[in-house]
């Protein structure tokens, strides 16, 4: 299957175990989400070598960040066990990464300094802010922010192969940055389906949900 298209899925799915966790609503399908969920990570991270050292890093590296700065994100104990599953897989990366150091040419150092490494940092970032000042689950403002979240996302996957053709990414950098961005574009937009969905159930937040 297209690596953007299990991506997307991927993020999908996120996006609907999420919304079960934290509107505590259809609890009786929570198991099987989560369940599928689970597998689609352990198909990802063990049996898609395409994928597998580009998921690790973006599991673990994101786990420890949510732990660090921001641990009521992963509090559910489904995305402690996804952090858990990509422990090994990202130790055998960089186990790779070191073995063919001397292999890595200047241009992808470079591009791993000046191009990956702020992108990851600025969407870390980008989560974070959001949660601090967009932390209701269901707003018109959250649908705001996620409808800003797609034009961004999928503007930088319409941009990416003008990237890639500029500064000469390699394979693995390039499919990182697609794989990410797909998948971030399937958690946002389910979102966007699930908190207009959502805005019949008032129940489900003890505050004012159309502020």
């Amino acid at each position: 299957m297209n690596l953007n298209i299990i991506s997307f899925i991927f993020g999908v799915i996120v996006n609907i175990v999420d919304d079960i966790n934290d509107y505590h609503i259809y609890k009786e399908w929570q198991f099987s989400f989560e369940l599928i969920l689970l597998l689609l990570s352990v198909y990802i991270l063990f049996l898609n070598k395409r994928l597998s050292s580009i998921a690790s890093i973006i599991f673990f590296v994101g786990g420890v960040c949510g732990f660090i700065f921001a641990p009521h994100i992963i509090a559910a104990p489904i995305w402690k066990k996804i952090i858990a599953l990509s422990v090994l897989p990202f130790l055998y990366t960089l186990k790779n990464v070191w073995e063919q150091r001397e292999k890595i040419n200047i241009r992808d150092w470079k591009n791993a300094v000046f191009i990956i490494v702020p992108l990851f940092i600025f969407s870390t970032l980008f989560s974070l802010i959001e949660d601090t000042f967009v932390p209701e689950e269901v707003s018109k403002t959250k649908i705001v922010d996620r409808l800003f979240q797609c034009v961004m996302v999928a503007g930088c996957i319409y941009y990416l192969p003008r990237l890639q053709n500029k500064y000469h990414l390699s394979l693995f950098q390039y499919r990182g940055l697609n794989v990410a961005a797909w998948g971030w574009l399937g958690y946002a937009l389910a979102s966007v389906i699930g908190i207009i969905y959502f805005f019949q159930f008032p129940s489900i937040e003890d505050t004012d949900l159309l502020n």
